[in-house]
């Protein structure tokens, strides 16, 4: 995942979240969403979000960001704002990632339950822990 940076090209925005949600989980990082249009998707890290708690960042000023926009040129979504480096990365730390959808996990877990269609949810939690070191409860499993 460290491959994704400014310039980097997806055929669907839906690529773009899933790489950027399975970046940031890797990273032990949040982000929330600052735009989204059609031709825009925007986030910054969650620490910058007024209601989030300073008192956790112990004077840590993290400016990660991420744009990436539809050139309507070639049809593809292209990142064409990439700041790499999350300064937060251990003061944001709680393990619940919410950036890790229902979407995501169906993409780790797509193949063992086609194989499995009894693969139970603690096996599913299991594996997102094992994958992406996040732990998601019952009902998001």
């Amino acid at each position: 995942m460290d491959s994704i940076r400014e310039g980097t090209c997806f055929k669907k925005n839906e690529e773009v979240q899933q790489a950027i949600t399975l970046w940031s989980a890797s990273k032990a990082a949040t982000f929330r969403l600052i735009e989204s249009r059609p031709m825009t998707w925007a986030i910054e890290c969650s620490t910058k979000d007024p209601s989030y708690p300073q008192e956790r960042l112990h004077g840590v000023y993290c400016n990660w960001s991420m744009r990436a926009s539809k050139q309507a040129i070639f049809g593809k979504w292209k990142i064409v704002k990439w700041v790499p480096e999350h300064r937060c990365t251990g003061a944001n730390v709680s393990r619940a990632d919410r950036n890790v959808t229902s979407t995501v996990i169906v993409a780790l877990i797509f193949p063992k339950v086609r194989e499995d269609p009894a693969y139970a949810s603690k096996f599913i939690q299991a594996d997102v822990h094992r994958e992406y070191r996040v732990r998601v409860g019952y009902k998001k499993a």
